[in-house]
């Protein structure tokens, strides 16, 4: 019998765009179309340029777009680009569950993804609805690349320091510590999953 990681793992594998309801499909637009607008909005921050400007040192023989600019960097810094206009004023999505959060927090991540996997507009609104599951996926449509691995992340847990093996010279956090019970602690293991002057 599969465990339960194996069977949203496939599940997640077998979504397609046609088995999302289409009050699930609009509410996904409406996150990426919330997200891109508060870009927009907060595209002139002063925290904004200092990303663009961290951004511009950097080339990438797999690059992504930077949302407003067109100019292309490394995957990871036009997350962090692309995440610091989007959350800058603060105005996309939330909801208060067990805990606060934005899940549009995903959405700069998943557009680079999308970005460098060729993804079409369809499998970026699967990505939006299933971002946990969807890692599963992203991995098995990465896995041909060099120098791109999908992971998961949690850095409440000694679990984190696993990832050591991959020897990380930059690690971005965006809209993470806010929500570890101890940042010291997340910030300690993110500290030791870097290399040697990293």
């Amino acid at each position: 019998m599969p465990t339960l990681a194996e069977q949203l793992g496939a599940y997640a594998a077998d979504l397609q765009y046609e088995d999302l309801p289409p009050a699930v499909i609009h509410q996904a637009k409406r996150m990426i179309i919330d997200s891109l607008g508060c870009a927009l909005g907060g595209f002139d921050s002063e925290p904004t340029r200092i990303a663009l400007a961290q951004a511009a040192t950097v080339t990438s023989t797999e690059p992504a777009t930077i949302l407003c600019t067109g100019q292309q960097t490394s995957p990871d810094l036009a997350v962090f680009a692309n995440g610091v206009m989007i959350r800058y004023l603060d105005y996309n999505d939330g909801y208060i569950g067990r805990e606060a959060g934005h899940p549009s927090d995903s959405i700069a991540a998943l557009l680079s993804a999308a970005e460098i996997g060729r993804a079409d507009g369809r499998e970026l609104i699967v990505a939006t609805d299933k971002e946990t599951p969807y890692i599963d996926r992203l991995r098995n449509a990465f896995r041909r690349r060099p120098g791109i691995i999908v992971e998961r992340l949690d850095l409440e847990t000694d679990q984190a320091l696993d990832l050591a093996r991959y020897s990380f010279d930059t690690v971005t956090c965006i809209n993470v510590l806010e929500h570890t019970s101890d940042d010291e602690a997340a910030l300690k293991r993110v500290n030791q999953l870097l290399t040697d002057g990293g």
